[in-house]
């Protein structure tokens, strides 16, 4: 951004796309290979999850404020476009072209045609198409991938089928230089395919049976993808070679529904894939299992089995399903004080949730101790709500009482004041309000607001008028004459 930044508003994207996709060759080089590609692979579903909303050009001047053009469009979409023109161009050139683009523009504002024109020189080739349709033009490809393979006289002919099944009335039909690994009885190999038309058709011949036909297997393309597995693909393909196949097959497994067909091979992933994030996914996907394997497997992911926090944290979700067993008590119990805060976070509220009698006595110590993020202290105010008695609730008003500006005392304010309190709680929850309202920070006074309101007593409703008479802040005016019914 120092060196070389964007012109405009509109450009922004080229100071965050490689911003965020140096962060994923970051990894690459210090992580590996499977770590950077689970990077990448969230990127591209944070970025999937805002096109549900809205789905606008990377390079934009349409908007409100300036500050629209902070979203996911702007960091993971182009940081993902740039992964792809990497993989187009290959190293040597992505690498030369960069260098001669930090060269010819140093100290210079550019936008993404600047970009286009140096990586053109780099490649001889028109790249029109590609920052076309993938900065200039809104969404996404989705597609519906499927093959089927016909045997005569001895010969097998492959025909796979990719069709772009978006809504083409505000995105284009899009061109992608992709590939296809074919899997067979004799072993795998790759075909590069592009995809330019609505309905894309292709025909290999094999020398064996096709097992699978994998598009992209590397995940390194931008589309959502569609298609039909049998128990067979979806076993194989668990433990595929690229992480990306991996974690697009858990995604096909929960869409459809097929968790309790695939126990086995889930149980499998959580002891033996490469990658920790996939070994906790399969654990997150088995929590509700009653299965004895299930079971078992859980309980052994202790640090020794497990050093990833994610892994053993998930671990316990799994347990709560055992929850009867003095086995998974006593598990809950140690894992309170691993050296995670993380996994001790979640064990303070699975000791909650599974009621029992003992919970508050053994979470109650817990309720001032720091940790990063204030991680404990989030679970002990979570867990407090699951023990739901009268001294729980007196604890958690004693933690929303707290100074400062913390997320686990919003998260008790938000619960104490969405509800009505009776009798002595109810003096608390009072007291509780009428001290926030001197508190510093504007989301905490207006929690005390809602509290007020929702007690609906005289006290309550008198300190309501009085505080609006003094407040001055818009929004907690605007709140006090909705709840107080005063204009």
């Amino acid at each position: 951004g120092n060196l070389v930044t964007c012109r405009d508003w509109a450009n922004l994207p080229f100071n965050e796309g490689f911003a965020n996709y140096f962060e994923t060759l970051y990894k690459r080089d210090s992580l590996g290979y499977e770590q950077a590609m689970w990077h990448s692979l969230n990127h591209k579903e944070d970025y999937f999850a805002e096109a549900q909303d809205y789905r606008r050009p990377v390079i934009f001047n349409q908007y409100t404020e300036p500050e629209d053009m902070y979203d996911r469009h702007t960091y993971a979409k182009s940081g993902q476009i740039l992964g792809m023109l990497h993989n187009i161009t290959g190293e040597e050139i992505w690498w030369a072209g960069l260098h001669n683009f930090l060269h010819t523009f140093e100290f210079q504002a550019v936008d993404m045609r600047d970009v286009q024109h140096i990586f053109e020189q780099e490649t001889g080739q028109s790249l029109h198409w590609f920052f076309d349709q993938w900065f200039y033009e809104p969404g996404h490809p989705e597609l519906h991938i499927a093959f089927q393979q016909e045997e005569n006289e001895g010969d097998i002919a492959l025909n796979v089928e990719i069709s772009q099944i978006h809504n083409t009335d505000r995105q284009p039909l899009f061109r992608l230089e992709s590939e296809l690994e074919i899997i067979t009885e004799n072993g795998r190999h790759t075909e590069a395919i592009s995809i330019t038309d609505a309905v894309n058709r292709f025909t290999f011949e094999t020398d064996s049976e096709v097992l699978d036909v994998i598009f992209d297997p590397a995940g390194v393309q931008l589309t959502e993808r569609r298609t039909m597995l049998s128990s067979e693909q979806i076993i194989s393909r668990l433990t595929h070679p690229e992480p990306a196949t991996r974690f697009y097959t858990l995604q096909y497994i929960e869409v459809h529904n097929q968790v309790a067909e695939h126990v086995d091979a889930l149980l499998e992933m959580t002891q033996s894939d490469s990658l920790h994030p996939l070994r906790a996914e399969a654990f997150r996907m088995l929590a509700g299992t009653d299965d004895e394997n299930v079971y078992n497997h859980a309980m052994q992911a202790d640090y020794d089995q497990q050093p990833h926090y994610e892994v053993r944290r998930n671990a316990l979700r799994v347990l709560q399903q055992f929850r009867d067993r003095e086995e998974v008590q006593e598990r809950f119990r140690e894992a309170i004080s691993d050296t995670s805060y993380f996994v001790s976070a979640e064990a303070l509220k699975q000791y909650a949730a599974a009621g029992y009698e003992d919970a508050l006595e053994t979470i109650e110590p817990f309720h001032d101790v720091y940790s990063w993020n204030q991680v404990i202290r989030s679970a002990v105010v979570e867990a407090l709500q699951f023990i739901g008695s009268d001294e729980a609730f007196i604890l958690l008003m004693k933690m929303a009482a707290q100074p400062g500006d913390f997320s686990y005392k919003s998260d008790a304010l938000t619960f104490i004041s969405g509800r009505r309190w009776e009798g002595r709680l109810a003096d608390q929850a009072y007291e509780l309000y009428r001290n926030t309202l001197d508190d510093p920070y504007v989301a905490n006074r207006m929690h005390a607001i809602r509290g007020l309101a929702r007690a609906g007593d005289e006290q309550s409703i008198h300190l309501l008028r009085e505080y609006r008479n003094a407040v001055a802040h818009p929004d907690e005016q605007a709140l006090l004459d909705e709840v107080t019914g005063m204009p």
